[in-house]
């Protein structure tokens, strides 16, 4: 019984939203949906290229950068006939 109510409510939700679509309003929705997605897309695009090129550019300063002399740690144990 709850497959069959949940197969013609989704039937009938369907089917309102098809309808829906196929109006003015919403044709109109549509346009706007993609023509916000394609801006998205556009602006993706530009952000990918300029995290790119920052990429590059650091890369670049980091491989002219002279090399820093790395630090040494020591560690110096102490014996245990130091406190005997």
């Amino acid at each position: 019984m709850k497959f069959t109510l949940g197969l013609v409510l989704g039937a009938a939700i369907g089917g309102l939203i098809v309808h829906y679509l196929d109006s003015a309003e919403g044709s109109a929705l549509t346009r706007r949906i993609k023509r916000d997605a394609n801006d998205l897309s556009d602006c993706l695009t530009d952000m990918a290229g300029t995290i790119s090129d920052k990429t590059k550019s650091l890369l670049g300063k980091k491989q002219e950068a002279p090399a820093e002399p790395e630090e040494q740690i020591v560690i110096v144990g102490l014996s245990q006939n130091t406190f005997s």
